[in-house]
């Protein structure tokens, strides 16, 4: 193989199969570019259509998870002395970390992540409260599968859209 590059490469038409490889290239980048042509891959996907795809589903996961945050924040039982404004910024804070696992494109169903991701919503939430009911373990174990839920549906939303 390699004698056959070398020949190639120190014969007369070298300049012209060059050129030839690199114009061919410079065809493709710009089919590829322009959206007429998509190429998918386990390693690479490439193409305006898996942009607006990927797109897609970022929007729609961020949808849920915020619309998801809201309802949880209306539903949980506020005590007396209760902050709107400071659950409004747990839910932001919480939110934030749901977005950041989103951009990451890294969500997984596995027990090992979701008990990390459970623990990491915990400590958030435990570090900005000053109420002793979202301190008990009845609050935290429905966070635990507040936050198992939500990730389990955030990989549904991309399974649908992979279909």
């Amino acid at each position: 193989m390699w004698e056959m590059i070398g020949e190639v490469l120190t014969s007369n038409n070298a300049v012209i199969v060059l050129a030839f490889l690199l114009f061919f290239l410079l065809v493709g980048w710009w089919l590829v570019g322009h959206g007429y042509l998509v190429i998918h891959s386990d390693v690479v996907s490439m193409g305006k259509e898996v942009e607006t795809q990927e797109r897609a589903i970022i929007q729609h996961q961020c949808e849920y998870v915020k619309d998801h945050l809201n309802a949880l924040e209306a539903n949980i039982e506020k005590p007396d002395g209760y902050d709107p404004f400071r659950g409004k910024y747990i839910i932001e804070r919480m939110y934030d970390e749901y977005v950041f696992m989103i951009t990451q494109n890294h969500i997984k169903t596995s027990s090992g992540y979701i008990h990390i991701k459970q623990e990491k919503m915990l400590a958030l939430v435990d570090s900005l409260t000053i109420f002793p009911e979202y301190k008990t373990d009845e609050f935290k174990d429905m966070l635990r599968q507040d936050t198992k839920k939500c990730i389990e549906m955030l990989v549904e939303i991309r399974k649908t859209y992979n279909k």
